[in-house]
């Protein structure tokens, strides 16, 4: 189908960054509007059927349309009038299908529609997009109604029941579940690791080093002969392993003495080009290199995309247009020369059956590249895109070439042997080198011929434990998801973020380790509904998913097969009917390996329990006392005996006087507070408010409070206060942030109140999240996020763009604002 390009037309794109880029391509006769998001979503509070979906008529689902998205659709039938075609370019995937096909169902055109895809946004790539538009795929709409629906009938099924066990509100989605689980389960295993010890020797020559691998033709163990696992010596292994006085006895006996080359073995290693970026391997590489998370890496490539600069961001192809393979070639050959070009082009295809929606490779927009330096951006845009770049054109160079060398030395009943690498041609490597969370390197060695005789200057011993297996890294858990088939380009970062944000995981380092509430949500959730958390059910749902998008699947039976089972098997719905009354005793308590649920303290012998309730885990012991557990700083993977009595022991605060003043600095359970000697008055203190960022004159200002400042014409008072989260000044029954209390302008409070703007207005709904209304909201004192009954506020960073706030950046805020606090802030 072909769309005219002379014709008036009204184009539909998801974004108003997308649209403002789109114009910029268009004549005059063409209106682009936003529809920013779904105009349509699930009822958060359904009414009808199962939680919103209607089994008994073909799974429909219960949809409303937002007061914002009826008065944008109203603007667009008004701009629809005037219009001689309607074209629909939403995004190529199942959601931007699924957007083009309710804008039809609202809009009821009755002029031609088109449907309109392209996976970059460059003029060429929007004309031709117009002579090769097609109708609205239903497969794809299908394949996305039936994961709304799973993921409805499991999220909003399988959640009350574990609040219920557990004792607190919880929440079980469909793909962070097993997501989860792989984090749990590597903590186990980490676990029930037992650690051992070993040693290795050294030798050093004049110009390179070997190690012992050998004594009398019998092998020294090394790290490859412990199971990764156990941490012991594998079954049927009979490698010795040394220890520091075997080794130190060997270093004795070849000390200063000759060692002869026995054995050189010389072989040439090829390095290939690496394969274009597709979602997750764009996800792992640039999280590793950039150190960001691999949420920010998906936001930076989203508006890298809008804005015309690389192709949609979501995709499982690695396959590269002719047009592309062609620049990344010009490219190369103009930097390199000939001689660092690969002789074939370098095709690529996805190795998966069913490759995902989006038909290309993510590399940078357009038939003639940019380089980073003409692109005009900066930061990490800049870092992403110049990572994007590299790895295109390196996908078109010449394989890196290595020569490895392998020497073994003897010495009396002694074997040594040594590894080196040297580059003989870098190839792409001149250009891009893929990330690794290995730090393992080989060195290069001196030319050495066999029977060269070289003396034994110095000897190094070294003490080795065996390490549990390694946590995941986002990346590395991307890959794991990617692997098994959990989740899809599309979700791989929300299932991180949603985990993170429910508190089952905590980033550490650059690690992602589980927390006890973690642990207890994911053992719950094994033991009552097992199948749903299993990684081959998932991966099989994803993959029943694809069948339908690819219209080899009915979406009915599909649904069937999930809610009422088959094969003699029930499903969903008889599971949810089991569990819902059956009792589980334990699963408010949670055993770890390794533990002897005994600890020593002050008053004797106590043995303790690991207990979960309202207000989360916490310690009981055998005499009724309780502790909470600080989550942030103990986690089940390496709790021991020793931390509950860290945790029950009380620490004296340390004294610490306000220079000048009779006032004294202290941290408590609540953060800190002030306390003055003269009359003991405590004054608290907003948790970021640390003793640097106190002197004599800010401690006086503190204990004048509350104070009036200002009085208007009426006689109103401006009242500054210090609160929980800093200072702030009360005025007309409102509250407002003071960020410097020695600079602050009440005057402005007085102008806001004769220009009051109008409150609470809906600018845009986003989809549910968590089964809670999300929208964008024109307040009084400007734009902010609500996310159920919660306000959240807008990041500074953010403010310039607030009214053009994405879906995820809408949902990062939501997931990261603080609670409410039902305690109020206490006094000691």
């Amino acid at each position: 189908m072909e769309a005219d390009f002379s014709k008036k037309s009204l184009i539909i794109v998801e974004s108003p960054t997308k649209a403002r880029t789109i114009k910029k391509y268009l004549g005059k006769n063409m209106t682009v509007m936003a529809s920013k998001g779904h105009v349509m979503d699930l009822a958060p509070s359904p009414k009808k059927g199962v939680y919103g979906v209607l089994v008994s008529k073909g799974y429909e689902l219960e949809y409303e349309i937002p007061d914002e998205k009826r008065k944008l659709i109203a603007e667009m039938k008004k701009a629809l009038l005037d219009a001689d075609q309607l074209i629909l370019a939403t995004d190529e995937d199942r959601e931007g299908e699924c957007i083009s096909y309710h804008l039809l169902l609202n809009l009821k055109p009755n002029c031609p529609v088109f449907r309109m895809v392209f996976h970059e946004i460059t003029k060429k790539a929007i004309l031709d997009a117009f002579k090769n538009c097609r109708e609205i795929d239903m497969n794809l709409v299908h394949a996305q109604e039936a994961r709304r629906a799973i993921d409805r009938l499991q999220g909003y099924g399988i959640s009350p029941v574990i609040s219920k066990k557990l004792g607190a509100t919880y929440s079980a989605g469909r793909v962070q579940s097993p997501g989860l689980r792989l984090l749990v389960d590597k903590e186990k295993e980490r676990r029930a690791f037992i650690s051992s010890d070993y040693a290795s020797l050294d030798v050093f020559f004049s110009d390179f080093k070997a190690r012992l691998v050998k004594v009398e033709k019998n092998a020294v163990a090394d790290k490859n002969s412990f199971d990764p696992r156990s941490g012991k010596v594998k079954r049927g292994c009979k490698d010795i392993v040394l220890s520091l006085a075997d080794a130190e006895k060997i270093a004795s006996t070849i000390r200063g003495k000759s060692a002869r080359v026995t054995s050189i073995e010389r072989s040439e290693k090829k390095l290939r080009a690496p394969e274009p970026f597709i979602t997750s391997t764009l996800q792992i590489d640039a999280s590793r290199k950039m150190k960001r998370s691999v949420k920010q890496i998906m936001q930076l490539a989203q508006s890298l995309y809008e804005s015309g600069f690389i192709t949609y961001m979501r995709t499982d192809s690695p396959t590269l247009s002719s047009e592309c393979i062609n620049a990344s070639r010009e490219k190369v050959k103009e930097i390199f020369g000939e001689k660092y070009l690969s002789e074939r082009v370098h095709n690529y295809k996805s190795k998966r059956k069913e490759a995902q929606e989006a038909h290309e490779a993510i590399r940078p927009a357009g038939d003639v590249f940019r380089t980073p330096e003409e692109t005009g951006l900066s930061g990490d845009e800049l870092k992403l895109y110049t990572i994007i770049y590299k790895r295109t054109l390196a996908t078109q160079m010449k394989n890196a070439l290595r020569l490895i060398t392998k020497v073994e030395l003897e010495c009396e009943e002694y074997t040594f042997r040594q590894s080196g690498s040297t580059l003989l041609f870098p190839g792409f490597l001149a250009l891009y080198e893929e990330s690794s969370e290995s730090d393992e390197k080989e060195e290069s060695l001196p030319i050495l011929s066999e029977n060269d005789e070289r003396i034994i200057e110095d000897e190094a011993i070294n003490s080795h434990t065996t390490e549990p297996p390694q946590r995941y890294s986002e990346a590395s858990l991307v890959k794991k998801l990617e692997g098994d088939g959990i989740g899809r380009p599309s979700t791989y970062a929300s299932i991180i973020s949603t985990i993170i944000d429910r508190n089952y995981a905590e980033r550490v380092s650059s690690y992602l380790v589980p927390t006890f509430t973690g642990f207890f949500v994911s053992n719950l959730l094994d033991e009552t509904f097992p199948l749903y958390t299993g990684y081959d059910f998932t991966s099989k749902m994803e993959a029943g998913l694809d069948e339908i998008a690819s219209g080899k699947m009915d979406k009915n039976k599909y649904l069937d097969a999930f809610w009422f089972g088959m094969d003699g098997k029930g499903g969903l719905k008889e599971d949810l009917e089991r569990i819902r009354y059956s009792k589980i005793q334990d699963a408010k308590t949670l055993e770890l390996e390794r533990l002897s649920y005994t600890v020593s303290l002050a008053e004797g012998d106590e043995s303790y329990s690991i207990r979960t309730g309202k207000y989360g885990p916490y310690i009981m012991l055998s005499d009724g006392r309780l502790s909470s557990i600080d989550q942030k700083k103990y986690f089940p993977g390496s709790f021991e005996d020793t931390d509950v009595a860290k945790i029950f022991t009380k620490t004296e605060p340390q004294k610490n006087f306000i220079e000048g003043t009779d006032v004294e600095y202290l941290e408590g359970k609540y953060g800190p507070y002030l306390k003055r000697q003269s009359d003991l008055k405590i004054v608290n203190l907003p948790k970021s408010m640390k003793m640097d960022k106190l002197d004599q004159n800010k401690v006086n200002l503190i204990y004048s409070l509350p104070k009036v400042v200002a009085r208007n014409g009426d006689g109103k008072e401006v009242v500054l206060k210090l609160g929980p989260y800093g200072f702030y000044a009360q005025y007309d029954g409102k509250n407002h942030k003071v960020f410097s209390p020695e600079t602050f302008d009440p005057s402005f409070l007085f102008k806001a109140g004769e220009e009051k703007k109008s409150a609470n207005e809906e600018v845009r709904v986003y989809p549910e999240l968590e089964g809670k209304r999300l929208a964008l909201i024109s307040g009084k004192y400007g734009l902010y996020v609500k996310w159920g009954d919660k306000n959240c506020a807008i990041p500074v960073q953010l403010k310039e763009k607030a009214e053009e706030l994405s879906e995820e950046e809408a949902k990062e805020i939501a997931l990261s604002a603080p609670e409410k606090k039902a305690r109020r802030f206490k006094r000691r």
